[in-house]
């Protein structure tokens, strides 16, 4: 009874973050790197999908903490540190 509940209001919060083709490619690509044979999985689209945002959360994360680019130049060399 949980499963059909889940599956009418959703079980993941915030889990329209990402558009709907950005996480099916990268589950696609997580099954791809690691093999085939999981395809045979019945509903391994489903069951990867909290992983898949949650690594997708966690790249964002790290891109969001890069600094800024920094202009290499002859002028820019002796400026800072």
């Amino acid at each position: 009874m949980l499963r059909l509940f889940h599956s009418i209001f959703g079980n993941e919060p915030g889990a329209n973050r990402y558009p709907e083709t950005l996480v099916q490619a990268a589950i696609e690509r997580a099954v791809g790197g690691n093999g085939p044979w999981l395809c045979g999985c019945s509903g391994y689209r489903l069951k990867l999908r909290p992983a898949v945002v949650h690594a997708l959360d966690h790249v964002v994360a790290l891109v969001d903490r890069l600094d800024e680019p920094v202009e290499l130049s002859r002028e820019n060399f002796g400026s800072g540190p």
